[in-house]
C-alpha cells in the first residue's frame, strides 16, 4: 500500500488539498494584511490626537501622553475654541474665568486717555518718546501700535520656547525674540534638573455632580524634577511689568461674592489664580503640581526672573464649581 494511502489520503485527495492550501494561504495573508492596515491606521490616528493634543509641536505629547486629556480635548488654533469629544465647547475658559473674578475690563482707548498727560511730561516714562509731538490722536494709535506688536512679539516668544521645549529650532519669523530666547535657554541650564512634560497642554475641569465638562485651558509647560519626581507648571511671560505680589493694584478688587472678594488684583493675583485653575484642573486628571511659577523675559531685562505664585487652590476649586454646566453645540 502506497504510504498516502495508509495514511487514508489517495491521489485525488491529496491532489484536492493541494488547491485549498493557496487558498489557506491567501485568507491568511489577508488577514495579516487587515490586521497590519488597522494597526497602522490606529497609529496614524494616535499620533493624530498627539499632534493636536501639542498644538504646534508633539515630541512631548507622544513622549508623555495623557489619555484622559488627549483623547478627548483638542484645541483649534486658528480660532481659539476648545472640543470635547469631537463636540464645540461654548462654557468658560480659564482666561475668561479669572476676567469674571476681578474689577475691571482692560479699555485700552480709557487707559490711554487716562494716562497720556503724564506720559507727555514724564521723561522717565517708557512711552514718553512715543507720544512726543503727536496729537492725541496720532499718539493714542502710535501707543495701540506698540502694545499690538508688543503682543505679536509675546506670541512669538510663546512659540520659540514650544518649539524648543520639543527639540526643535524656532520657526524663521520677522519678529527678533532671540534675547529672550537666550534668557530662556539660559533658564533651563540654570535648572537643568527640570524635565519637560508637556507644552500647551490642554486641561479641563468636569462637574463633580454631572461629570459634564464646565471649563477648558491650556498652559504654556509643564516640568518633573528629575531628583525629586515633583512637578511643576511654568507660564511664559514676556513683559516688563512688576510680577511681584507688591505690584500695584490701582484700586482694583476681587469682586464682592467672588472666592477673590477682598484680594487685590495685580499681575501676581490674577497669574496666580490662573496657574491654580490649571494646577486643580489637572489635580482632577490624576497629576499633582507641587508648585507654579512665572518665567519672566524680556529684551529690556538684564536677565530672566522667576516668580513663585501664590497658592490659590481652593479659592480655584470655589470658582470652578461655580463654572456651570458646559454647553456644547453639534459635532465638527
Amino acid at each position: 500500500m502506497r504510504a498516502g494511502a495508509a495514511r487514508g489520503w489517495g491521489t485525488q485527495e491529496r491532489r484536492g488539498w493541494a488547491c485549498v492550501e493557496p487558498l489557506v494561504v491567501d485568507t491568511f495573508g489577508c488577514l495579516i494584511g487587515q490586521l497590519h492596515k488597522r494597526a497602522t491606521e490606529a497609529k496614524r490616528v494616535r499620533e493624530k490626537k498627539h499632534e493636536m493634543a501639542g498644538r504646534n509641536c508633539s515630541a512631548l505629547a507622544r513622549r508623555n501622553p495623557i489619555p484622559s486629556l488627549d483623547d478627548r480635548v483638542r484645541f483649534e488654533e486658528a480660532r481659539h475654541r476648545y472640543f470635547i469629544d469631537g463636540h464645540l465647547f461654548s462654557g468658560p475658559s480659564v482666561t475668561a474665568l479669572v476676567a469674571s473674578t476681578f474689577d475691571g475690563v482692560f479699555d485700552a482707548q480709557l487707559i490711554i486717555k487716562t494716562h497720556l498727560p503724564n506720559w507727555r511730561t514724564n521723561s522717565t516714562s517708557r512711552y514718553h518718546n512715543v507720544v512726543a509731538g503727536l496729537s492725541d490722536d496720532d499718539a493714542t494709535d502710535a501707543i495701540l501700535e506698540m502694545w499690538s506688536k508688543a503682543n505679536k512679539l509675546g506670541t512669538a516668544t510663546h512659540l520659540s520656547f514650544e518649539f524648543l521645549l520639543n527639540d526643535e529650532s524656532p520657526p524663521a519669523s520677522d519678529l527678533d525674540v532671540s534675547v529672550e530666547i537666550a534668557q530662556f535657554k539660559q533658564f533651563l541650564t540654570d535648572f537643568a534638573s527640570l524635565e519637560p512634560l508637556r507644552t500647551e497642554l490642554c486641561v479641563v475641569w468636569r462637574d463633580e455632580k454631572s461629570d459634564l465638562v464646565t471649563c477648558c485651558g491650556q498652559l504654556d509647560a509643564l516640568f518633573k524634577c528629575r531628583e525629586s519626581g515633583k512637578v511643576a507648571i511654568v507660564d511664559f511671560k514676556r513683559t516688563l511689568h512688576d510680577l511681584s505680589s507688591e505690584a500695584p493694584n490701582y484700586g482694583k478688587m476681587g469682586k464682592v461674592g467672588s472666592p477673590l472678594e477682598g484680594v487685590v488684583k495685580n499681575d501676581f493675583s490674577t497669574y496666580s489664580l490662573q496657574q491654580s485653575l490649571y494646577a486643580t484642573m489637572l489635580a482632577q486628571a490624576g497629576i499633582e503640581v507641587d508648585a507654579c511659577w512665572l518665567l519672566k523675559v524680556h529684551r529690556e531685562l538684564a536677565s530672566y526672573e522667576l516668580v513663585q505664585c501664590a497658592d490659590l487652590s481652593k479659592e480655584a476649586r470655589q470658582l470652578l464649581a461655580t463654572a456651570g454646566n458646559c454647553c456644547i453645540s453639534s459635532a465638527e
